[in-house]
């Protein structure tokens, strides 16, 4: 899988539990173990937001429990995962024949 498709799959995944959080926040238990792991791409681009200690301490005063990793998705995360969505699909020219050798093009010398 590459680099775009994981961290689409990251931004997919947070948003389909941010849809059933309670708080706002996908919180350690919603996720995989390897989760926090995977977010940290996505968080070193902006399209995530991490929890900073003060609002893991009130997510984890509500929630009656310690909450130790918590995320959710930021305004340009939401929008990465729209214009991803919406992307058109390449379609190939049936018209035009497919390329030889790898699409490289070359001519032996004379």
């Amino acid at each position: 899988m590459r680099n775009r498709d994981q961290q689409l799959a990251v931004l997919q995944t947070l948003r389909e539990e941010e849809r059933t959080a309670r708080l706002g926040w996908v919180l350690d238990d919603q996720v995989t173990a390897d989760s926090p792991k995977m977010a940290e791409a996505v968080v070193r681009d902006g399209l995530v937001e991490l929890a900073d200690r003060d609002t893991r301490a009130e997510l984890s005063a509500q929630v009656s429990r310690p909450v130790r990793w918590a995320a959710r998705l930021t305004s340009y995360g939401r929008d990465v995962l729209v214009y991803a969505h919406n992307l058109p699909r390449p379609v190939p020219d049936l018209d035009e024949p497919a390329p030889r050798n790898g699409g490289w093009s070359y001519s032996l010398p004379r």
